[in-house]
């Protein structure tokens, strides 16, 4: 039988459909917009007629956050809609849903101020102490869908999702842990595969009769670049630790689903995508094997470069400063900068607090023409978007015309020169 799809056009709706149709399963695709059936999910009777003869349901429409809409908009369409839905479902007897609710649910995360949950892992019994729209349709949600369980003896999951990314996205936010580790600190910086968040509707459908359950379904690591222990004592230290975090598990507990419908993430950003970490103390080694390595490099062809040691007298200063920054793709370091927020020196009187500086920048030579400097470029723009910047700036020596060539195929172009340290140096930028 076909399995209706509410949300099919939206983030979580998209992978399911595409998880679904790729195992063989007709689907009858409802949203608002997009190539499905158009269908109000807030009306019964277009529901009634959207599922007919279907077996199953995946209930992912919503309105997914409390920015862009008014707060009753946003709480009048979640909660109505999960009625209708789960109404259509018990009319038509429908005995299997799945429906996404939220980490939003435990309330911290839209709070004012936003904070982390009490304790460690995180289960399905924390408090929810929401105070805002959104987490609150989706705590009267599961308690709909409770009902309609004891109703009709329907089999509903309620999925607590966490930040649904793909590997690109999530990489992205964990590179800006580098420069603001406090940005995702009220979710623990938990996040979930838009591929996993699709496995676990498609679980919570498949697996023998459970009843009604609210699981936890997160990824099995986080967004910081640090362990997660050591994320929650530096950022996070009013955070009660009730049990063990190895690496970069993640600190939502999800034992419950993989007990009750067979989940267990399985994709992560590591594995496949660069990241942007800050230098420690305990990494600087890293950091000065790259540009030790470009260095001799430079003079072996006789290109004009760094002439000073990247020793820990020029290293730890700027560790200090917050300056120097690693890229790593699964876990090997690929390359590696030096990042300001200000740059006289070279800019003096250009400097107006509205561009990031990269200095220092040097790929690992067995990674040399692979496509990383351009990926890093792109991820350091980020960084300044990130900050507010409009512009990334850099220099070079005015000699070096390959690094210029390099830097123009990469957006970047010459606006000026400046001799400084006994060099002609070039100074170039490109929007960001």
């Amino acid at each position: 039988m076909p399995i209706l799809v509410t949300g099919a056009a939206g983030r979580l709706g998209r992978s399911v459909v595409a998880a679904l149709e790729a195992r063989g399963d007709r689907v009858v695709a409802v949203d608002r917009r997009g190539d499905g059936r158009i269908a109000d999910v807030t009306n019964v009777g277009e529901m009634l007629d959207a599922m007919r003869g279907c077996g199953a349901v995946i209930h992912c429409a919503a309105i997914p956050s409390p920015e862009a809409h008014a707060p009753e908009t946003i709480f009048a369409t979640n909660a109505a809609g999960t009625f209708a839905v789960l109404q259509a479902a018990h009319l038509l007897g429908v005995k299997r849903v799945a429906m996404a609710s939220s980490l939003s649910a435990l309330g911290g995360a839209w709070a004012s101020p936003p904070h982390p949950p009490r304790w460690v892992p995180v289960d399905e019994a924390h408090p929810l102490e929401v105070e805002d729209p959104y987490g609150l349709s989706k705590v009267i949600n599961e308690r709909t869908a409770e009902m309609f369980h004891r109703r009709s003896g329907m089999t509903i999951a309620a999925l607590r999702f966490g930040w649904i990314l793909s590997p690109a996205e999530a990489a992205r936010e964990a590179s800006l842990f580098a420069i603001d580790p406090l940005r995702n600190r009220a979710a623990l910086w938990s996040y979930i595969n838009e591929r996993d968040a699709a496995d676990a509707c498609i679980r919570a459908i498949d697996a023998p009769d459970y009843g009604y359950a609210v699981m936890n379904a997160i990824g099995h690591d986080t967004l910081a670049t640090i362990p997660t222990a050591e994320a929650l004592a530096r950022y996070a230290p009013e955070v009660e630790v009730r049990g063990q975090l190895v690496g970069f598990e993640s600190p939502f507990g999800r034992d419950h689903a993989q007990a009750v419908i067979g989940f267990e993430p399985r994709h992560s950003w590591r594995d496949n995508e660069i990241v942007i970490e800050r230098v420690t103390p305990e990494t600087r080694h890293r950091f000065a094997e790259v540009l030790e390595e470009a260095r001799i490099y430079q003079a072996s062809i006789g290109a004009e470069g760094w002439d000073y040691p990247f020793d820990d007298a020029w290293i730890l200063p700027r560790i200090e400063r917050g300056e120097l920054f690693l890229a790593t793709l699964r876990g090997e370091t690929i390359g590696a900068f030096r990042l300001l927020w200000e740059d006289i020196p070279f800019w003096g009187e250009r400097e107006t607090g509205e561009s990031v500086y990269l200095h220092t920048f040097a790929v690992r030579r067995k990674h040399a023409g692979a496509g990383f400097g351009p990926a890093i470029i792109e991820l350091v723009a980020e960084l300044g978007r990130a900050r507010g910047r409009t512009t990334a700036r850099l220099d070079c020596a005015l000699s070096s015309t390959a690094l210029i060539a390099f830097y123009e195929r990469n957006g970047f172009h010459s606006t000026g020169t400046i001799f400084l340290g006994g060099k002609m140096m070039n100074l170039m930028e490109r929007p960001i």
